[in-house]
């Protein structure tokens, strides 16, 4: 099995072959693309120099919900992590994201958003100490994929190889 991680300055994501999430999501995609992150960024923020201050202060003191972001896409973005898992790894990495879910109701947002993708509402807590980057590196700490306890920024995020 592999892992692609997407990281950048700001957000990391999972990405797997939709073909090992034929269960739960259907798509015609090649590729799933799973992150989690506050609802306020998220689903209030229409492009990052409209990111309102108030979503910051909610988002860093863990104020807002916070949601799982579910994508479908048929290339690769030009940056990313691959990594070779085998499957007790991609079952636990996938045990991981599951739990994340409080349900699978949609939330329903506005079209020109800045962010794409189906969202659903998360039974986490985002905050400072609890950020996207943290929650992929938590999925790959739990795998057995990386050492390291907290991952606070993308850079942060190691693979162990």
């Amino acid at each position: 099995r592999k892992v692609f991680i997407t990281k950048d300055c700001i957000h990391s994501n999972f990405i797997f072959y939709s073909s090992e999430w034929s269960s739960i999501f259907i798509t015609e995609k090649k590729y799933i693309v799973i992150g989690w992150g506050d609802r306020g960024i998220f689903l209030e923020t229409k492009t990052w120099p409209e990111l309102k201050i108030s979503n910051v202060i909610k988002a860093f003191f863990g104020l807002n919900e916070s949601v799982v972001r579910v994508k479908f896409i048929d290339r690769l973005p030009e940056d990313y992590v691959k990594n070779k898992i085998n499957i007790d790894q991609f079952e636990s990495l996938k045990n991981h994201i599951m739990s994340s879910f409080l349900d699978f109701q949609e939330i329903k947002k506005e079209d020109d958003y800045c962010e794409d993708g189906t969202f659903y509402r998360s039974k986490l807590n985002y905050n400072c100490k609890n950020t996207c980057n943290n929650w992929v590196n938590q999925g790959l700490l739990k795998s057995d994929i990386t050492k390291r306890t907290w991952a606070p920024l993308s850079i942060n995020i190691k693979i162990i190889d």
